[in-house]
């Protein structure tokens, strides 16, 4: 379907832009008491969600982006054709003690995404970006948590209508 169709696609586009890219978890996930000391997680690739977030548990969600189908709407242009679009957010959390540090790898991370996301200007074969390209970054007191917000909007298929052929 569509809105999963979009997700998966963007899911796809983001962790294959952004593997390189090595971040630090959250300390109280370094040493795991299961973990032998040389196993210990300290630093990984961003994970991408789809819709929601797990519940925090054992393992670390940061660095994490978690992208949602904020909204949507299916109307036509004013020559008659369909024009549908869905608006997706991005939430992007990361963890960083230094604060300079922190705030300087949140920005190159939304940069990259903007800059590649926009010259591509598509993600999987069918969906389309289209402006505004909106991002926001949080200042608010986050204890070593850095957040940042993209704010998308995509072109998708119409729906076809489907009319059943009548016999009379």
């Amino acid at each position: 379907m569509t809105l999963n169709g979009l997700l998966e696609a963007l899911k796809q586009f983001i962790e294959d832009d952004l593997k390189e890219l090595i971040l630090k978890v959250p300390p109280e996930y370094e040493d795991a008491e299961d973990l032998p000391r040389n196993q210990a997680v300290k630093e990984r690739p961003i994970i991408v969600y789809k819709q929601r977030t797990p519940i925090r548990g054992e393992e670390p969600l940061e660095p994490y982006i978690q992208l949602v189908i904020a909204n949507g709407k299916d109307d036509r242009t004013n020559d008659g054709s369909d024009e549908n679009t869905i608006n997706v957010r991005m939430g992007i959390v990361i963890y960083d003690e230094k604060p300079d540090e922190g705030a300087l790898t949140l920005m190159h991370i939304v940069e990259k995404l903007r800059f590649d996301l926009q010259s591509r200007g598509q993600v999987g074969d069918r969906f389309i970006l289209k402006k505004p390209f909106e991002f926001l970054f949080y200042e608010e007191e986050t204890e070593n948590y850095h957040i940042a917000e993209i704010s998308t909007v995509w072109q998708v298929p119409a729906v076809q209508q489907q009319i059943p052929f009548l016999k009379f």
